[in-house]
């Protein structure tokens, strides 16, 4: 009998031994079934709305009295969780999209650190005057582009994943979205 305490007692304190393997999202490591994932989530306060596909599910939790969609997406080839997109509600300024964008990459970088990140509007937008009047617009025609790209690795600097925080269209409206990868239960295609 103490040789099986003490073997589960050394397999449950092996991840703080040995350091994080997989990234988190709220603080639950993507790894392991899509039931598994969501059971967990589900005591964090987000609620299951349903399901998308057989490898993709969707929740949401209220945020500032906002609804925010989360979608739990897991690998075809081995049923483990790899992804969670968040997204907020569409809005149709530019002036709040952005300003919701500088909140959530303040909150990324002050947990994972100081982004890859490009912001910028190409031709025809590319002056200051055509980009105020015309910001939505370029994003609809992919002539701008405002993408935050965190790098998260462990203590010893191994991959964890990546989190991706962009301004994405949505019908005529537009949208934050945030890609929370884990590198270890990706999809072969989606590692290279």
């Amino acid at each position: 009998m103490k040789h099986t305490i003490a073997f589960f007692v050394a397999l449950l304190a092996t991840p703080f031994l040995f350091g994080q393997t997989h990234l988190t999202y709220r603080d639950v490591p993507l790894d392991g079934t899509l039931d598994r994932v969501i059971s967990v989530l589900q005591g964090k306060g987000l609620e299951y709305t349903g399901a998308i596909s057989e490898n993709m599910v969707q929740m949401g939790y209220l945020s500032n009295g906002q609804p925010i969609d989360v979608m739990v997406v897991s690998n075809p080839e081995t049923g483990k969780v790899f992804r969670v997109v968040v997204l907020t509600q569409p809005k149709s300024k530019w002036r709040s999209l952005r300003k919701e964008y500088g909140v959530y990459k303040k909150q990324l970088m002050a947990q994972y650190g100081e982004p890859t990140t490009y912001e910028l509007f190409l031709y025809p937008y590319d002056t200051k005057k055509k980009q105020r009047r015309r910001q939505m617009q370029a994003l609809h025609e992919e002539k701008a582009m405002c993408s935050s790209f965190f790098h998260v690795t462990d203590d010893e600097g191994q991959p964890l994943g990546d989190i991706t925080l962009t301004i994405s269209p949505y019908a005529h409206l537009a949208r934050v979205a945030i890609y929370y990868n884990d590198t270890l239960n990706a999809p072969l295609e989606d590692n290279n």
